[in-house]
């Protein structure tokens, strides 16, 4: 076993592909190829079914797979050690995090911390609350941001208490002024996110007997604001949501009051490699420094 087969074996399954991962790796898909074929001979265990599609990972391969990438890290964190002895900065730091953060505090973010490390790459991954907590977990990413709203088997350091506003389309009237009750939901056509996109609005909502009436399978905010905006019903979503958007929409707040706590997550925050541990100690700098660290 070698570097090369865990980077080529890491390559394949994110591109679930071995001409993909060639590309990617500047190599040809027959090496590729051989150099899997040569991997499973070696360990004697099957790590891919081959189909016309691509590939998929066997049962196998996915117990391995958090393992692989724990050696890739561990051998990038030792490299990146070697650098800062001699007085270079070098690296790179994989980020997860789902569309509320990616639109409102990301860029600023990565941009603070470019004009402070030049030399190290950031690689965004966005997905919803469940692959976020997925890449954290299979070592993916290195950290990622995520709701508290559901528990999960890792480190994490709260950030910012983000409350729950209903979204109603222009003209809407509430039965109590500028408030929006678990009545007025009751009430009206209600939209809202797959659970995974979406845990504590779902918490809510179950919580108090209020039942999602509209035949939507949404998975994304923009999308959600826009079904809102033309008038086909209301929905709850976390404030961060709605914040720099352009939609036409009203937000109240709620009673009861509901809220999420975003945190920045790591699978062991003590082992993060030196680079990845300079950009998580900057992002909690950075929402300090901000005024948006609120818990």
């Amino acid at each position: 076993m070698t570097l090369l087969n865990f980077e080529i074996f890491n390559m394949v399954v994110r591109c679930q592909s071995f001409q993909k991962a060639a590309e990617h790796l500047n190599l040809t898909p027959s090496a590729v190829s051989h150099a899997i074929t040569k991997f499973e001979t070696e360990i004697g265990l099957k790590l891919f079914v081959r189909h016309r599609s691509g590939v998929e990972l066997t049962d196998a391969g996915y117990i391995l797979l958090p393992y692989i990438r724990t050696v890739i890290n561990d051998v990038a964190q030792l490299e990146q050690v070697v650098s800062r002895i001699k007085g270079l900065e070098t690296g790179c730091v994989k980020v997860g995090m789902f569309n509320s953060v990616c639109v409102n505090w990301i860029p600023n973010i990565i941009k603070g911390y470019a004009n402070a490390h030049p030399n190290i790459d950031i690689q965004i991954f966005q997905g919803g609350y469940e692959d976020v907590a997925a890449w954290i977990e299979n070592a993916t990413i290195d950290m990622g941001f995520v709701s508290l709203s559901s528990d999960y088997p890792f480190e994490i350091q709260p950030l910012y208490r983000d409350p729950l506003v209903c979204i109603v389309p222009k003209g809407f009237q509430c039965k109590s002024p500028g408030i929006v009750t678990i009545e007025d939901l009751k009430e009206q056509y209600l939209v809202h996110q797959s659970e995974g996109n979406d845990a504590e609005t779902s918490n809510y909502l179950k919580c108090h007997d209020v039942s999602v009436s509209a035949p939507f399978q949404i998975e994304d905010d923009q999308s959600l604001l826009a079904i809102v905006e033309s008038g086909l019903g209301i929905c709850l979503v976390p404030e961060l949501v709605i914040k720099n958007g352009n939609h036409n929409v009203d937000a109240y707040p709620i009673s009861p009051e509901a809220y999420r706590v975003i945190g920045l997550a790591a699978r062991d925050e003590k082992s993060l490699s030196p680079v990845a541990r300079s950009f998580y100690d900057f992002v909690l700098q950075y929402m300090k420094a901000e005024g948006i660290y609120n818990v």
